[in-house]
């Protein structure tokens, strides 16, 4: 799915399968106010007008980012996965932490949806 993507935003992409969109912008709007990114008013007013057709869709608040001063362990690499993690809330504070810089490096969201290990307690 990111191939398709590329670097387009929600004024210019959304996935195919419609049945998804209202949880991926609500996952994307998520992000973006955890990490205070901007969108553009085009992106915006897309956002806005798919979440129009998502009765009872929850933006969920994110999981509280780590302190940039600590970075959660273990360090970003390949050969980390899920087993590495005893919770989805570490795995998803530490694909939070890293992910804006590293993107998904180590393949923690199998999805795309932006929630990692979802498979863990």
């Amino acid at each position: 799915m990111n191939s398709q993507k590329s670097d387009g935003d929600a004024a210019t992409w959304l996935p195919k399968n419609k049945s998804f969109r209202c949880t991926f912008i609500a996952t994307q709007v998520s992000v973006k106010a955890a990490y205070s990114l901007w969108v553009t008013q085009a992106e915006h007013d897309a956002m806005a007008r798919v979440l129009q057709g998502c009765p009872g869709q929850a933006v969920k608040e994110p999981v509280a980012a780590a302190s940039r001063a600590e970075a959660p362990q273990p360090a970003p690499a390949r050969g980390v996965n899920c087993s590495d993690f005893g919770t989805q809330r570490q795995a998803q504070q530490w694909f939070e932490y890293y992910h804006p810089q590293l993107g998904d490096i180590a393949g923690l969201d199998g999805d795309g949806d932006l929630l990692a290990c979802v498979s863990l307690p």
